[in-house]
């Protein structure tokens, strides 16, 4: 009777234990984050992304992570460039970066940033923000920066939204708050000698 006893209570141990095990492989996604499970995945993938949803994750074959989707206000302070060596541009900035649930984007987020946190990827949302600025300037005449401002804003939010889809990474709100442009002084150049008259000398007077 006793052997009985411990039998049914050894059994209801490892069926609890079971049961509890499965259910912790169970994972529902909250609406602020992204589920990552990576390993084998029935696509075959290496990752798979998941949004207001819940997975299954098989243990073993199997592991996850989270990608929090809280929006990322980002500073970029006062930012110089001098494309040419003579002019100047000072830009003050600011953005706000968000990780992406649009399939085929967020899983490059998965891919370049999950593990990282909030700071890593404001200094890398910073890294990529002022390479995109840099090549803008570059591409883009001081003169027609300083003539027309806005179309070096909205060159800027295009350019650095794109680079950023590639680790995932979408523009809530983009601001530039202060672009100041410091071109060189005109100086006018002569090529070469200075322009000389050649005109015919005056006729000299007859004696009389």
């Amino acid at each position: 009777m006793n052997f009985f006893v411990i039998y049914i209570v050894f059994l209801f141990i490892v069926l609890l234990g079971s049961l509890i095990f499965w259910i912790q492989c169970f994972k529902r996604c909250p609406s602020d984050y992204i589920l990552v499970i990576y390993g084998k995945t029935q696509e075959d993938m290496a990752i798979r992304c998941v949004h207001n949803g819940a997975a299954f994750v098989q243990p073993i074959l199997q592991d996850f992570g989270w990608l929090d989707l809280k929006p990322i206000p980002i500073d970029f302070g006062k930012m110089e460039f001098s494309p040419d060596g003579n002019g100047r541009i000072t830009i003050s900035s600011k953005s706000i970066v968000g990780i992406s649930t649009q399939s085929g984007i967020m899983e490059n987020a998965a891919k370049r940033l999950l593990g990282l946190n909030r700071d890593s990827i404001r200094d890398l949302t910073l890294q990529i923000a002022q390479a995109s600025m840099n090549s803008l300037v570059r591409e883009m005449d001081l003169g027609k920066i300083k003539a027309d401002p806005n179309s070096f804003a909205d060159g800027f939010a295009e350019q650095l939204e794109r680079a950023l889809v590639e680790i995932g990474l979408e523009v809530i709100e983009s601001n530039l708050e202060k672009i100041e442009v410091s071109l060189p002084e005109a100086f006018s150049l002569v090529d070469g000698v200075p322009e000389i008259g050649f005109g015919h000398p005056p006729a000299k007077e007859e004696p009389t």
